[in-house]
Order: structure tokens, then sequence, then C-alpha cells
């Protein structure tokens, strides 16, 4: 009697700590609790705040969800969520530091990093291959004035899903060679 109930012990046991998936493998299937692929009616069941700012220069649909100090965005591409962004604005060091070690706790380190200019402002970029599936990019934007002072800092992390990103962008050149002749 002893064995069997050791045996199952063992296998309940077993089960839970198997059963449980991380924070950090969470993102390889959704971003803020919404599938990857899911629809804008997926999103705007699940977050009716959730607002549309219009498409950006490539026709995807983004949506702004506002939260706790932070806006997430959401990018549609041909009615797909394939990219998922949180934007922090006027960051203070601290909050920077803090949002980077929390990232690298839940993700591990980066595997690359890049830094430019834009329109007057410096950035740097972090890079995570988390999976074959997911990329995450941090970047630190310092947003100057017209005498080159620092006046904000902007953190925005974005995560892209490789697989749905290839295969929007197949059904886009696919769309395109359809409209153009020869």
């Amino acid at each position: 009697m002893k064995k069997i109930f050791l045996a199952f012990l063992f296998c309940l046991i077993s089960v839970h700590v198997f059963a449980q998936v991380s924070e950090a493998d969470k993102i390889n299937n959704e971003y803020y609790g919404l599938k990857w692929g899911c629809s804008v009616k997926d999103l705007k069941a699940k977050y009716p705040e959730a607002y549309s700012n219009g498409t950006n220069d490539n026709g995807d649909e983004l949506y702004y969800l506002d939260t706790n100090g932070a806006t997430r965005i959401f990018f549609f591409g041909n009615g797909k969520l394939y990219i998922g962004r949180i934007a922090y604005t006027d960051c203070t060091d601290e909050k920077v530091m803090g949002l980077m070690k929390k990232i690298t706790n839940t993700y591990g380190k980066f595997d690359d990093s890049n830094k430019g200019s834009q329109n007057g402002n410096e950035y740097i970029n972090f890079i995570k291959y988390f999976s074959p599936k997911i990329e995450i990019d941090f970047q630190l934007l310092s947003v100057k004035n017209s005498y080159g002072y620092n006046i904000s800092q902007v953190v925005m992390i974005t995560y892209t899903n490789n697989e749905l990103s290839a295969q929007i962008a197949r059904e886009r050149i696919s769309k395109m060679q359809e409209d153009l002749e020869l």
C-alpha cells in the first residue's frame, strides 16, 4: 500500500512540475494573453479598451492599450497578430536598468546589440533570439531637444513572431505580384 501511495504521489508531482509553463516560455505561444496569429476581434474581446491607431508603412493595423504607465502596441499583419510591443516613456535611468534586469532575468542575456541615431535622437538596441520562433528587441531611445540635450528616455520592448512575420511577408509579396502588370 505504501509503494502504491508513493508511486501515485510521484506521478502527481511529476505531472504538476511538467505542466507548469514558465513565464519566459509563454512568449512562444502568446503575447499579453493573446495567441500569436489571433485576430483584431480576439483583441477587442479580451481588451475592449484597446483602440485603433491606423496603420504603419507596412500596412499593419496598430492597436494600442494603455496599462500601468506603459502602452502596449499590437501589430496585425493581414489580420493576424505577429508583433507585440510595450513602450515606456519618460524613463528614469533606474527604470531603464530595472527593465533591462527584468528582461534578462526572464529571457536570458542578449545575443546582439547595435546603436545609432535617427532624427537627431540616439538609440541602442539589444536583441535576444529567444527561440527559433521569437525575437525580442529592447530599444532605448534618448530623445534630444534642438540644443542636443537629452529631454527624455523611451524604452520599447518588441516581441516578434518570426514564423508569422515570414508568412505575412510571403502573403504580401504574393498579393503584390497579383496586382503587377508585365
